[in-house]
């Protein structure tokens, strides 16, 4: 490919991206309304519901693919409250959108961007979505891959926080750093930054066995490992866990 060439398949991606910007403002808004009204609403609806929930989700493979971009998204289906179930996959979108934002503040000069996801639980009311986006820059010698994820209420459309699993007051962060030290010692998993803590806004994902937290690449690891992920089974935090919680449906 000539150096005009990639220029233009540049400029086509930057302009495609923005066919897109009306779009990503529309989800992004309705992501807005979400976290304003449904958060308080979902906050409520917890206090009077049963945390016992046979939800599950229908999951319908979504795709945007038109060089440069190749987009794979969740779409959700089958939920009695079709509010919830838009404003989820509101979210979802966004989530997928932000991370495309994210890669383009790191470099106009993309040459093909793909994004995908995993669920990675769908049961007892709880869906929890592991996204990933790589970007193959001009001038680059590798691609780069960014990571997020969206944990939600499928009954009440919450979307949890860390914070959210475990009582006020407990120790859940040095309980979760802890079993990481282990792990990255054991592992014998080559560090370029010293770890010493997660943060309350830790990002994470769920899954039938455990809380899975993860780093962004280069965030304490060589390129090489990629996006680093630390399962930590649901047993050896059941103490510091919300009893009447979303967490203790899963067992």
């Amino acid at each position: 490919m000539t150096e005009h060439e990639q220029k233009e398949v540049v400029q086509q991606g930057i302009d495609l991206i923005g066919e897109y910007g009306q779009l990503y403002d529309y989800h992004k808004k309705m992501a807005r309304y979400h976290n304003q009204n449904y958060q308080a609403m979902a906050g409520k609806r917890l206090k009077v519901r049963s945390p016992k929930s046979d939800t599950m989700a229908a999951i319908t493979r979504k795709k945007i693919g038109r060089w440069p971009l190749d987009l794979s998204y969740p779409e959700i289906g089958g939920l009695k409250d079709l509010e919830i179930q838009k404003s989820i996959n509101e979210l979802i979108l966004k989530k997928s959108y932000d991370l495309v934002e994210n890669q383009k503040k790191r470099s106009r000069n993309f040459m093909q961007i793909r994004g995908a996801y995993e669920v990675k639980l769908n049961k007892r009311g709880l869906l929890s979505i592991y996204f990933t986006n790589y970007v193959f820059s001009k001038g680059t010698a590798r691609g780069l891959t960014l990571a997020d994820s969206l944990t939600v209420d499928l009954d009440t459309g919450k979307v949890y926080n860390l914070k959210d699993f475990f009582q006020e007051g407990s120790n859940y962060i040095q309980r979760l750093s802890i079993r990481i030290k282990h792990q990255i010692r054991v592992g014998k998993i080559q560090l370029i930054t010293d770890f010493h803590t997660i943060h309350s806004d830790q990002q994470f994902y769920l899954t039938n066995q455990g809380i899975v937290i993860y780093f962004q690449t280069y965030a304490y690891t060589p390129y090489y490992y990629g996006i680093p992920q630390f399962t930590i089974l649901y047993r050896d935090m059941i103490d510091l866990m919300i009893a009447d919680g979303p967490l203790p449906r899963l067992f």
